[in-house]
Parts: C-alpha cells; sequence; structure tokens
C-alpha cells in the first residue's frame, strides 16, 4: 500500500507497520531472547503477526499521530507498529510502538496514536548498556558444578525472604535414623572402690582427678543383652574378652566386698574411642584398658583426656553420614531455592520434644552432610555435632570446635543401683556379730572357771568344817565321858565303903559283872586298892561306850555331809553346762535370725532409673534426621512464584536477561543504564520498566507459563550462590 501523506518540501521515506495480535506491553511483557541482531529482531515480528505495510510517508515524529488508509473497523484490531523514517543513518532503525488508539475520520481514513515501545526500540542498547544495578528480583542460575570437588550439580543458595506465604506447618517428607553405633550402647559403672574391693585411689581418669573408678560395659539396646567382647582396633584378631553386663549388676548386688560401693550407673550411646567399624564393636583409641579385677573382666577408663582442641582427628568418634545429598534427601524440585531455609530444612529430633534445625546452605558441600558423635563417661548426654557446617575451614581445630551448632540429647539415663540387704549386713554387721558370739563363748567359759573355783572352795570349806566339827564333838565328848564315869566311881565307892566300911558282895558282884571280873581280883587286895580299882572301870567303862557312840554320830554326820556336797557339786556343774549352752545357742539363733529377716527384706534401690524403660524400650534415644518442605499446596504456590518471577536478589549485580530457556524476569532499584545511543526521554521509561518490574519472554509463547524454563548456562560457570564468575550481563 503507498498511500500517505505527501508534504512537497520532503521526499516521503517513512515506512509503516501495523502489527495485529502482540501480547506485549508497555511495562510488563516483553520479547527479549527469541532474536540476537536487530534484523532478526524485525523478521521475528513481521514473521509472526498479521501485519500490514504502508510506505513513502511522511516523516514520523515520536509518539504521535499518523493517518492511514484505511477503515477503521479494519484498522481496530491492530495493536502494534513498527516504522522507520528512511533508509540510511539513524533514520533506517526500526522504531517499535504500542498503538495506544485509533481514531474514526472517514470510512477511509482512520488516525492512529502511538507511543514508542522504548524495550524493543533499544533492545540492543539497553542490552550492551546495561550497568551494574541493585536487583530486587531476578531469574538467577540455579544449579553450579564445583570443579574442585567434583562434577556433581549442587543448588544455587539464596536466602533472601520472598513475601510468599509458607503456610502454619511445614511437613516432613523423608527421615533417616542416626545410628553409628548400630544399636550398641554402653553401661558406665562407677564404683568408689575396684572390682576386687579396694578402696585406694589409684589415678585420675579421663582427665580429671576423679576418686571414683569407671568401667565400661557394652550392651545391645535392642534386646538387653549382653556383648563380651570387643575388638582392638579397627581390624585383625585381637579382642578384649568381658565379663557380660548383667553378671557383673549382680556381682554390685550380692558381693559382700562391693555391696554400697557403686555409686553411679549411667547409659550413653557414644564414648570417645569405642565405635562400630565394618559392623564390629571395636576400641579405637588408647583412652582404655581391658582388666581383670576380681572376679570381673572390664574395660576401664584410663587417665587421658579424650580430645584436644588441636587435635584435627574425629577417626575415634563415631561418626553418621546422611548418604545422599540435600537435593535427594528433601525431594528433588524444579526450583533450587526450595532447599533453601526456610523453604526447606533437616532437623534432628529425639522424638520427645527435643530438636535442632540444621539450614541446608550452611553445609559446605551438600552432598557431605556428617555428624560425629561426641559423649562422656559422666553422662547419658550425646552431642551430635554437624561436620562442616557454618565453618569453612577446619583444618588444624577438633571437632569440638564446632559444638556450639550441636544437638544435645537431653537425657540422663541411669539403671538402678539395687544393694541385696543380705550382702549389705553381713558387710556391716559380720564383724560385730562375730565378736558378740566369740565374747559370748569367753563369757561362759570365764562364768564356767569361776563357778568351778567356787564350788571346789565351797567342797573344802564344808570338809574342812566337818573335820572341826568332829573333832570337837569327840574331844568334848571324851571330857564329859571321862568327867561322869570319874563322877559316878567315886560316888559308888564312897557310898559302899561310907555303909559297911567296905565294898559289899552285891556291889561287887555288880561291878564284877558289869565291868567284866575286874572287881573281884581287886577285893582282896586291900580294902582301899580294891575300892579305887573298880571305880576306874566303871568309869573306863562308860567312857568308852560314850566315845563309841559319839564317834558314830560324827562319822555319820561326815559322810552326810560329803554325800550332800558331791550332790551339790554336779547340780552346780550340770547348771553351769545347761546355762552355756543355752546363751551359746542363743547368740546362734540372734544371728541367724538377723541373716534371715535381711534375706525376708526386699532389697533397697540406692538410685532409681529415672525414665531408662521407658527411653530403651521406646527407643527414644535413637535420633532421627527428619527432611521439612512446604505442603504441596504452599509448594506448588511458591513454584508458581519462582517461575514467573524468579527469586528474591537484593544484590548489586550485571542482570540475567537471557539465563532462562523461555523467559527472564527482572525487577531493579534504581536501575542503571548508560545513555550511549539512547534517546534521553525513553532512557528514563526504559529505567522505570526494570523498577517496576518486566518479563522477557525469549519466544513468542507471552504468558504461557507451562512450558519449560530450563537453564541456558554453563554450571561451572556459576558459583554457590547463582553468581556469574564472568561479571557481566548474561
Amino acid at each position: 500500500m503507498s498511500i500517505g501523506v505527501v508534504n512537497s518540501q520532503f521526499t516521503p521515506q517513512s515506512k509503516i507497520y501495523l502489527l495485529k495480535g502482540l501480547e506485549i506491553d508497555a511495562m510488563n511483557n516483553t520479547f527479549w531472547g527469541a532474536f540476537d541482531t536487530p534484523e532478526k529482531q524485525f523478521n521475528f515480528f513481521i514473521n509472526n503477526y498479521d501485519h500490514i505495510v504502508f510506505e513513502n510517508y511522511t516523516y514520523q515524529r515520536k509518539d504521535g499521530t499518523v493517518v492511514v488508509d484505511g477503515s477503521y473497523d479494519d484498522l481496530r484490531l491492530y495493536n502494534y507498529m513498527i516504522y522507520r523514517n528512511g533508509d540510511t543513518g539513524n533514520k533506517s532503525k526500526w522504531i517499535y510502538c504500542f498503538i495506544t488508539s485509533l481514531g474514526y475520520l472517514n470510512d477511509n481514513a482512520t488516525s492512529i496514536s502511538f507511543e514508542t515501545d522504548v524495550i524493543q526500540t533499544w533492545r540492543f542498547e539497553i542490552e550492551k548498556n546495561f550497568l551494574p544495578s541493585f536487583i530486587a528480583y531476578e531469574h538467577r542460575p540455579q544449579w553450579y558444578i564445583d570443579k574442585n570437588i567434583d562434577n556433581r550439580r549442587r543448588p544455587c543458595i539464596n536466602t533472601q525472604h520472598e513475601n510468599v506465604e509458607l503456610g502454619t506447618d511445614l511437613v516432613s517428607t523423608n527421615q533417616a535414623i542416626v545410628n553409628p553405633m548400630q544399636n550398641y550402647s554402653f553401661a558406665v559403672i562407677g564404683m568408689t572402690c575396684d572390682f576386687a574391693g579396694n578402696d585406694s585411689y589409684s589415678s585420675g581418669q579421663a582427665g580429671t582427678p576423679s576418686p571414683v573408678n569407671y568401667y565400661i560395659f557394652p550392651f545391645s539396646k535392642h534386646n538387653g543383652n549382653d556383648v563380651k567382647t570387643m575388638r582392638n582396633g579397627v581390624s585383625g584378631n585381637s579382642y578384649t574378652t568381658l565379663t557380660g553386663l548383667s553378671v557383673t549388676l549382680d556381682h554390685i548386688r550380692k558381693n559382700e566386698k562391693l555391696v554400697g560401693k557403686c555409686v553411679s550407673i549411667m547409659v550413653t550411646d557414644s564414648i570417645p574411642g569405642l565405635k562400630v567399624v565394618d559392623g564390629v564393636l571395636s576400641v579405637v583409641s588408647n583412652h582404655f584398658n581391658g582388666v581383670h579385677e576380681g572376679d570381673i573382666d572390664c574395660l576401664k577408663i584410663l587417665s587421658g583426656t579424650m580430645n584436644n582442641m588441636y587435635f584435627n582427628n574425629d577417626d575415634e568418634y563415631p561418626v553418621y553420614d546422611l548418604g545422599s545429598s540435600i537435593e535427594a534427601f528433601i525431594g528433588y524440585n524444579r526450583n533450587s531455592k526450595l532447599y533453601s531455609y526456610p523453604y526447606s530444612y533437616l532437623m534432628i529430633s529425639n522424638n520427645n520434644g527435643v530438636n535442632k534445625i540444621f539450614k541446608n546452605e550452611l553445609w559446605n558441600d551438600p552432598y557431605d552432610i556428617k555428624f560425629v558423635m561426641v559423649g562422656n563417661p559422666s553422662s547419658s548426654k550425646i552431642n551430635i555435632i554437624p561436620k562442616n557446617y557454618k565453618t569453612y575451614d577446619e583444618i588444624g581445630r577438633s571437632t569440638l570446635i564446632n559444638m556450639d551448632n550441636s544437638f544435645e540429647s537431653s537425657y540422663e539415663l541411669s539403671i538402678p543401683i539395687i544393694n541385696d540387704t543380705t550382702a549389705m549386713l553381713m558387710q556391716s554387721s559380720r564383724n560385730s556379730m562375730n565378736v558378740g558370739l566369740s565374747n559370748i563363748r569367753r563369757s561362759n567359759e570365764t562364768a564356767s572357771a569361776i563357778a568351778s573355783a567356787t564350788g571346789n572352795a565351797m567342797s573344802a570349806q564344808t570338809a574342812l568344817q566337818n573335820n572341826l566339827n568332829l573333832s570337837t564333838v569327840g574331844r568334848n565328848t571324851n571330857l564329859a565321858s571321862s568327867l561322869n564315869d570319874l563322877h559316878n566311881k567315886s560316888n559308888m565307892i564312897n557310898t559302899s565303903i561310907g555303909a559297911i566300911g567296905g565294898l559289899s558282895g552285891g556291889i561287887a558282884s555288880a561291878l564284877t559283872g558289869n565291868i567284866g571280873g575286874a572287881v573281884g581280883s581287886l577285893v582282896g587286895a586291900g580294902l582301899g586298892i580294891g575300892q579305887t580299882a573298880m571305880q576306874n572301870q566303871i568309869n573306863t567303862k562308860q567312857t568308852n561306850l560314850q566315845n563309841a557312840n559319839a564317834l558314830a554320830n560324827a562319822n555319820a554326820q561326815a559322810s552326810a555331809n560329803t554325800q550332800s556336797t558331791a550332790i551339790s557339786n554336779q547340780l552346780r556343774e550340770l547348771t553351769t553346762r545347761y546355762q552355756n549352752n543355752t546363751n551359746i545357742q542363743n547368740a546362734i539363733d540372734t544371728y541367724n535370725a538377723k541373716i534371715h529377716d535381711a534375706q525376708a527384706t526386699a532389697d533397697s534401690i540406692v538410685t532409681g532409673s529415672n525414665d531408662l524403660m521407658r527411653i530403651l524400650s521406646l527407643d527414644l534415644n535413637t535420633l532421627v534426621i527428619y527432611a521439612y518442605k512446604p505442603t504441596d499446596e504452599y509448594l506448588e504456590r511458591l513454584n508458581k512464584v519462582w517461575d514467573m518471577r524468579g527469586y528474591a536478589t537484593n544484590v548489586i549485580d550485571y542482570p540475567n536477561l537471557h539465563s532462562k530457556a523461555s523467559w527472564n524476569y527482572i525487577q531493579t532499584v534504581k536501575c542503571n543504564i548508560s545513555g550511549d545511543g539512547i534517546d534521553p526521554s525513553d532512557l528514563e521509561k526504559i529505567k522505570r520498566v526494570f523498577d517496576n518490574g518486566v518479563t522477557l519472554w525469549h519466544s513468542r509463547n507471552i504468558g504461557d507459563y507451562s512450558r519449560s524454563n530450563g537453564e541456558r548456562y554453563n554450571m561451572l560457570e556459576i558459583d554457590k550462590f547463582g553468581n556469574y564468575k564472568d561479571k557481566k550481563v548474561h
């Protein structure tokens, strides 16, 4: 079509194209990466949209009005205009415009008002002149490869706040059990003596001058069974043999040397120097020594400290390796920002209310997620220390340097300490009860000796008294008899002589008969002699009779006294023996009664076990790592927002104008673009477009967010924060 307005002063050279159905607008959507030269740009528009061309028009002034041939009804659906004012110089530049309105002039003429599309008009000048600007939002590279580590893809880190709701709760999409000890656990027994019962202090333990001896006994927390062997080192056939925990606990309960000497039995899942290597529980440090004490084979803690802050070696600690990348553990997602906090994170939990969050972006390598388990023999608490987390250089430093970022289990677990009352009684009362028996025996022996000596003394005294009485009675009897006989004879003789002047025959005959004929022999001897002899015989006879009688009485009394003494002695002896036996039996019965009472008394629990049974039976001391991310509802919202306009960036950098396959969004704050080759009045509009936010489309499909929008860059050229290493417009 060649119709136009002719000005006789100038040769009409302007060429105008009207295009129908363009989806772009002045501020929100425009074409960008669909072409890479001005020629391809022009051809893109002409080849993809219905158009009408008007040639030989007068010079078109910027943002003006042009009148073209054609009815209003035929042209009303055209919304875009391209023109140029000549074929050479600056006139040859195609100017792209939005049709702002159409006016009816007559049936064959229509006025068209237009406004310059500053983005398309200066498309290539903008890209050339873009300077580092504060970028609020844009589609940034999402993945990078660190060739210094390996060739695996990693999500770029972006932690800038997004004004997008996450919902009230994130959900766990994956879980992993932190169990580097493979269900082994340790009972650490604290004793004030060794297992031989010796109370002497030998040396400190684990770097402390503790007077308590600590011994380690492994067991299976799966079923509580004893573990009786531990390998020495990470390989080989050298093993330390241990007495089972059950036997040891029985010794502590019943052994008289050990009862009351146990002060603590802690349960812990991790002790530096003890770890599982290739499925075998192993002693991998020199912190311990296998010893035999009393009847117990045990693992004893030595004096050296278990960690040195200047010793960067965690080979002695149990280490848990997640075994997968953050990306795989949380779940694959097309927007890598999902792997940054707060959109997803890892959380370690003891499943009893104690949790700790680990932000994915703070790991040095998202493929190297490891936790070091650090415990101590005196406590059940375990510190789960992240390795290579929130730190860039751990060379020359202990893993414990990072303990402030660790998760600490809050449990203090202990096994009850039970004292057998019988063993306690035997231990505390054996000496006193034995001394009591000895004292009773000694007292009985002393009493028996005293009783025997008393009996002998009494017998001697009785015999002495009997002899004294006997001799006294004999002497008294003899004396009385002699005096009486003398008196009688004297009276008789005197009476006879006084009557007849001599002894009569009758008296003499009587005396003779009584005395035995002695008087007859004296009669003829003279009166005086005969009388005296007879009197003497009479007196003698009476004395003898009296003496014999007194003697018999005395002998009978003496015999009775002797028999009485013998009976008393036998009774005393029997009584003493019975009493001795009774006292000893009473003491033995009392001794046995105490033992029976102790056996019948419930054993005493010295220390309780807090929550041990609940925690072990429910396996609550096994930690779990949870992967959290938004629910599907909010995840879909996030993806749609990130797909459309990229991430919050808040960085001063060159913009990414065509880093994506289908579209790029860019929003700046006080955009910086130099004015080289750009109309100054358009430059300010260009800056406003980028400050307000614009989507740069790389194909004709404007607004079609269902299309794939893959990455358009080499991941080796990107750093971990999504920046191009080569600083320029991309």
